[in-house]
């Protein structure tokens, strides 16, 4: 017993469980693995989503930072869905406060808002601006192109390569939304 707690305890130094720790570092092999062989012409991100964090996985932020710390990682998209359908306002208001604060510090960054995080299943009381206010203002850079609503771009000119972000939560992809999409597809070079 004494010893299972002290490889947990070791494996926790670098903020990851022990038991993660052998899956983890083959992902990050491999990571390294694709990234070596394209060479520079590369145009590479981290994805996640659904991070429930009242589900007890508020280790998603631990495990990309790890990952940026091993891997040449230097962008990483976020799917939605921070919260679940059986968030209270309050609830999902601190689990929206805690993700947000253990991001800090991981460069290129950007999110989108899932079906859940929206509140709609749930009838929260969150404006589409307060939900903006956590999951995409702190992202915004000078390459960010916003459309009228909780949609946009992020052009990367140095790889050559527009990343488009679409809102399927508040009001799916309606037609303002395709026109922004259009646009964006038409305006690149």
């Amino acid at each position: 017993k004494k010893e299972m707690v002290e490889s947990i305890v070791a494996g926790m130094d670098n903020g990851v469980p022990d038991y993660w720790q052998t899956a983890l570092d083959n992902g990050v092999n491999a990571i390294r693995q694709a990234m070596e062989s394209v060479g520079r012409n590369k145009s590479a991100f981290l994805f996640y989503t659904d991070a429930h964090w009242n589900y007890g996985s508020k280790m998603s932020p631990t495990l990309l930072k790890y990952l940026y710390r091993n891997t040449a990682m230097t962008k990483t998209f976020f799917g939605g869905d921070i919260v679940n359908n059986e968030s209270s306002d309050r609830e999902a208001m601190k689990y929206l406060y805690e993700w947000r604060e253990m991001l800090k510090g991981l460069p290129n960054h950007h999110s989108v808002v899932g079906n859940h995080d929206d509140g709609n299943t749930t009838n929260n009381l969150f404006s589409s601006n307060y939900i903006y206010a956590y999951l995409l203002a702190p992202e915004e850079t000078p390459n960010m192109v916003l459309g009228d609503g909780m949609y946009y771009y992020v052009d990367e000119p140095c790889e050559k390569t527009r990343y488009l972000f679409l809102d399927t939560a508040y009001k799916g992809v309606d037609d303002t939304q395709k026109t922004f999409i259009t646009e964006a597809l038409k305006s690149t070079q």
